[in-house]
């Protein structure tokens, strides 16, 4: 693999990066979480530095966790996964990815379990040698009209207020959570923002 050390910014935002795409009004092709999966596989820190530059990614509105099938809607958290793990630090090195700075995941339906799984990832995590650690790089999440509701809040403000031993992530500037459902519990942090 060739490094690529000049590509800072990727936009994806309306790709339909899973495959699935809307025409004439009737959803079009297989939904899967592959077009995903070959992006964060891109940003891990030991994918030979394919994505070794990218400071901003933006996915916006690819619903990455909701679509159509026979006219219902099906809900999976397995796109919002392989990122949150492309986000979060190794368990056994601590290592990750140390160049993106924002990622905008807006109007993806991440519902309350997708704010779960990146609230897990961007949480201090107790490594093996019995020390903690986080992804210190990421300081802007976009979250903006993705259905969260108080219990997604929740997740999102316990990996903003310290746990037991006193650790938290203090690294996140900016989560935006406008236009999402009861983000209320989030109201006494000053790094988010919940009506712009």
């Amino acid at each position: 693999w060739m490094q690529n050390t000049a590509l800072k910014t990727l936009n994806l935002s309306s790709n339909q990066i899973c495959g699935a795409n809307t025409l004439c009004g009737r959803r079009q092709g297989a939904h899967t979480s592959e077009g995903v999966k070959a992006l964060a596989s891109a940003l891990k820190p030991n994918s030979a530095g394919l994505c070794a530059s990218l400071t901003s990614l933006d996915v916006s509105n690819n619903e990455i966790c909701n679509f159509v099938f026979l006219g219902k809607h099906t809900y999976t958290t397995a796109a919002v996964e392989v990122l949150a793990e492309a986000i979060a630090p190794d368990p056994h090195t601590g290592a990750f990815n140390t160049s993106l700075r924002s990622l905008s995941l807006a109007e993806n339906y991440v519902l309350n379990n997708g704010a779960r799984v990146l609230a897990e990832a961007l949480s201090p995590m107790p490594l093996l040698n019995g020390e903690w650690a986080h992804n210190t790089t990421l300081r802007n999440l976009n979250l903006t009209r993705n259905g969260i509701g108080g219990l997604g809040a929740g997740y999102l403000a316990s990996m903003l207020r310290p746990n037991g031993d006193g650790v938290y992530n203090d690294s996140i500037d900016c989560i935006n959570v406008t236009d999402n459902e009861d983000v209320s519990l989030l109201v006494d942090f000053d790094n988010v923002v919940i009506d712009c």
